[in-house]
């Protein structure tokens, strides 16, 4: 069983985003509303995966779709960014697109 830096295994990362992260709250949170809104669909996500690679320019449409991919990629860590004029992971840079 492989440790990360911060001295969490891998398998206690995905046990802890698959059982306890509060996904939907922090939809909640970051979307003001029940129905998805731009707030959250045009969000920026980045992911640092094992071996410091870090993907950036991931949106999603709810949260179930976010718990999806934070399961399949079990990052080390997750940001959290700004709220664009377009979704970023559909963006092959639009005049116009901007934070």
């Amino acid at each position: 069983m492989a440790i990360h830096d911060d001295g969490l295994s891998p398998e206690a990362m995905l046990a802890f985003y698959r059982r306890l992260y509060p996904f939907k709250s922090i939809f909640h949170w970051l979307n003001h509303e029940q129905a998805p809104t731009r707030l959250f669909v045009n969000r920026e996500f980045a992911f640092t995966l094992q071996g410091d690679v870090y993907l950036r320019y991931n949106s999603f449409s709810n949260a179930d779709e976010l718990k999806k991919q934070v399961c399949a990629l079990n990052p080390t860590r997750f940001e959290i960014g700004p709220v664009y004029s377009a979704r970023v992971s559909c963006v092959d840079p639009l005049p116009g697109f901007q934070p």
